[in-house]
């Protein structure tokens, strides 16, 4: 067994599986951040050091003491929900289904595929659950992540149905399981949220975005190695995800860090670089970590 395996005895992370999380980007949370983050992993049976679930930092405006705070999210992939979901009823035997997912215009007419060229105003998963109908709608407008131009970014612009419906589908797993996804959420729901705007009394500083950590630089390194790009080719892509050239990895911020790394992720597992279409190695090697 690996030492870093959550074990049945433990109540809380040991300090080698802490040092390991800290490579992974929670260096600077608390220690009732990380308690309440293992009673999630043991919880879930998702293993934070296989990448199925992790924490993410923002920067939250606290209106009762009028300050900026950091608060940590648990996120994990629409892939540990339906984990989670198929372990639940095999271990009550109970049964599970989906109905096939739904799409709408403006006019409000639901289809089972969505060909249109515009994106859908919103998107219905259903989950079944021992007999029982657990659905859920998700909007466009509450969920598409945009850039610094205001524009739907490149995964939403390239798969904007895609893309809903699995904020639909998280809806409606959490509906279908409260229980076991409390508090739990996806990188597709999560990805859209953003700082407050400024208000007049507060100062430019106490707004700024929480910016790329350590585990994604060294997964982005990592990506970029394996699909042969370049320092300039990795840049000119990181533009034509996020909308704004990064000039560094460095100065990314968390969440453009984890677009980017989506849309290389989609291209390893392929096996072709995003930008050429050229065939290369799938397999991700361990890289270090990128420099401006």
């Amino acid at each position: 067994m690996s030492t870093l395996a959550i074990r049945d005895d433990q109540d809380r992370f040991d300090q080698g599986q802490i040092a390991a999380l800290k490579q992974l980007g929670v260096e600077n949370a608390s220690q009732g951040d990380l308690d309440l983050f293992f009673y999630q992993c043991k919880r879930t049976g998702l293993d934070p050091f296989l990448r199925q679930t992790h924490m993410i930092s923002r920067n939250t405006f606290n209106t009762r003491t009028n300050a900026w705070e950091v608060k940590w999210t648990i996120q994990t992939g629409i892939d540990g929900f339906r984990l989670i979901g198929r372990r639940a009823v095999t271990k009550t035997g109970e049964t599970l289904g989906m109905k096939p997912s739904q799409w709408c215009g403006p006019d409000g007419v639901w289809h089972e595929a969505w060909l249109r060229p515009h994106p859908p105003v919103a998107a219905r998963v259903t989950i079944l659950r021992n007999g029982g109908e657990f659905s859920a709608i998700a909007l466009y407008s509450e969920y598409v992540q945009r850039t610094k131009k205001g524009e739907p970014n490149r995964i939403w612009k390239e798969r904007p149905a895609g893309q809903l419906e699995k904020c639909a589908e998280a809806l409606a797993w959490r509906k279908a399981f409260p229980q076991d996804l409390s508090g739990l959420y996806t990188e597709d729901e999560m990805a859209h949220v953003e700082p407050a705007p400024a208000e007049e009394n507060h100062t430019a500083t106490a707004i700024q975005e929480p910016m790329v950590n350590k585990g994604q630089l060294t997964e982005l390194a990592s990506l970029f190695d394996v699909l042969s790009m370049g320092h300039d080719a990795a840049l000119e892509f990181s533009e034509n995800v996020i909308g704004r050239n990064p000039r560094s990895s460095r100065l990314l911020t968390e969440n453009e860090a984890a677009q980017i790394i989506y849309e290389l992720q989609q291209a390893n597992t392929q096996g072709v670089r995003p930008d050429t279409g050229e065939v290369v190695d799938a397999e991700i090697l361990v890289g270090e970590e990128v420099t401006g």
